[in-house]
């Protein structure tokens, strides 16, 4: 039985750790994904593509300029100078580039720029994210359009793009897209994909064994 109960211990330990490993989600990214453009009563599929720019920064390195961060979707400005003086990671830029393509209403290669959509550095999370454990930006309104990025692992994650868009010869136009990101240099995630290794349902898995062993325990 002692044995039983640390095997489990071990895992769920060993999932912590793996959870709490230093990650970094820096660099170029890819986006593709579907939506629709809608003019009037006129609704177009689209398909839309592009790449994404991160760049992270540990907070020792930028502390003299940092006068709030967001933890946790919440703008703190209260930072202790043990927070500060650490190497806790910090998204300090993201740039996003997208294209998109709908036909139907002969929108063909619109483009448009997000330039630096990180006012505030927003920390992240000493849990690498995961499905069950999203990390999500704070969404950011550049130039009608509605951006909103959550990362459901260190490689992967989604944007959701809304608002509307000025195309010429067709006027404001209504856009709605879910599109996947993923690290530039790994495989583009499937939508339905559960995040792998060691995460949080691992962990309930290895707690349910855990408990089912101590019922035993006190049952005999």
């Amino acid at each position: 039985m002692k044995k039983f109960l640390c095997a489990c211990l071990i895992t769920l330990c060993a999932c912590n750790i793996l959870n709490a490993e230093d990650y970094d989600i820096s660099g170029n990214w890819l986006v593709h994904g579907e939506g629709f453009v809608e003019k009037s009563f006129v609704r177009s599929s689209l398909e839309l593509e592009g790449n994404m720019t991160l760049t992270t920064r540990t907070l020792r390195e930028i502390s003299r300029d940092i006068q709030a961060l967001i933890i946790d979707n919440e703008t703190v400005t209260n930072l202790s100078n043990e927070l500060l003086d650490s190497d806790m990671k910090a998204l300090t830029d993201y740039n996003i580039h997208i294209r998109l393509d709908a036909t139907e209403l002969n929108i063909k290669a619109w483009e448009e720029y997000l330039l630096n959509g990180i006012n505030i550095p927003v920390l992240l999370p000493e849990m690498r994210p995961t499905n069950n454990n999203p990390f999500t930006l704070p969404a950011v309104t550049y130039e009608g359009l509605t951006y909103q990025v959550t990362f459901t692992g260190i490689d992967s994650g989604t944007v959701k793009i809304t608002g509307y868009i000025d195309v010429d010869l067709v006027g404001d136009c209504e856009v709605n897209s879910d599109s996947s990101i993923w690290r530039e240099g790994t495989s583009e995630p499937a939508r339905s994909s559960s995040s792998s290794g060691c995460n949080s349902g691992m962990g309930i898995f290895a707690f349910a064994l855990l408990l089912t062993g101590v019922l035993k325990f006190v049952r005999h």
